[in-house]
């Protein structure tokens, strides 16, 4: 720093002026000076990037009638569209978990509403069971495990794997006898290591002589079908009880899942906001 801007905070300093007495318009426009040139508008400020972007989304919305976008990227259960595939996979999980038979597994392609799928599912069983959700799957087989310890509040153990075993156990036992069940949902499992997928091949040994007190649900790409089909994990697939694959949409579903969501933004005019030409182009470059 040097110049007269020194010059003036050495000044108050040596004064011990009040902050209230301090010229900060003098002092932002000597530190961050604007040309009539760069800016239209003489002496204006720029807006900042972020406030600038904010604007042009609200305009968006605004423009359309939108209270949300429609096509956003969060995984928002709201806009779950129940197209055949998605319904026979939630009720096949259902019942799956309802039977207490241990393992499901849900394939899918990205952007086939997996995760959607899978916190739909969360919801409907979040105040009558006890859950976990693990999405950080890149990672080793102890890592997940205190990852799932600390889902389920339990005391995360460092590298004890006997004594989380142990509380586990503890913990199915007194939720079964609260007339509770344990859910596990793993999202994007085909990151998973042959070692991780084993530790979770060990926690569906805690059952009673007539049902699972776990139910894990793996959800992946088609990799994690190609890996439960290898000589290494064939233990853990001979515990898959249920199997639930999302295949692309019909030209005729992609037309009712794109006016579907648009209603779910606020849309007044769903039906007719995309011509038939933009619509096919869209089936066309989405693959369903």
């Amino acid at each position: 720093m040097d110049g007269p801007l020194r010059g003036d905070i050495a000044r108050c300093h040596r004064r011990r002026d009040p902050a209230i007495g301090f010229d900060f318009q003098a002092l932002f426009t000597r530190m961050y000076p604007i040309s009539a040139n760069s800016v239209p508008g003489c002496g204006s400020i720029p807006v900042p990037e972020f406030q600038s972007a904010r604007n042009q989304g609200e305009d968006f919305l605004r423009h359309f009638g939108f209270r949300e976008s429609p096509f956003g990227v969060t995984p928002n259960p709201a806009f779950l569209f129940s197209s055949r595939m998605h319904f026979t996979a939630l009720q096949s999980m259902i019942q799956s978990i309802e039977s207490n038979l241990g393992f499901t597994v849900l394939l899918g392609d990205p952007g086939m509403g997996k995760t959607t799928l899978l916190l739909q599912l969360l919801t409907q069983y979040r105040d009558s069971a006890r859950t976990a959700f693990i999405f950080q799957t890149q990672c080793k087989r102890y890592e997940l495990l205190r990852y799932l310890a600390s889902e389920l509040e339990l005391p995360v153990m460092k590298r004890d794997e006997v004594s989380l075993h142990r509380r586990l156990k503890e913990m199915l036992v007194d939720e079964a006898r609260a007339g509770r069940k344990v859910l596990i949902f793993i999202d994007e499992a085909q990151n998973l290591q042959h070692s991780s997928l084993e530790a979770i091949r060990l926690l569906s040994d805690f059952e009673t002589a007539r049902a699972k007190l776990l139910h894990i649900i793996l959800s992946g790409s088609a990799r994690l079908g190609e890996m439960l089909l290898t000589p290494e994990l064939s233990q853990l697939a001979q515990r898959i009880s249920t199997v639930c694959r999302l295949e692309p949409f019909t030209p005729e579903e992609v037309n009712s899942y794109i006016t579907f969501r648009l209603r779910v933004a606020g849309c007044k005019v769903a039906e007719n906001l995309f011509s038939p030409e933009s619509l096919a182009a869209r089936i066309a470059r989405s693959g369903g």
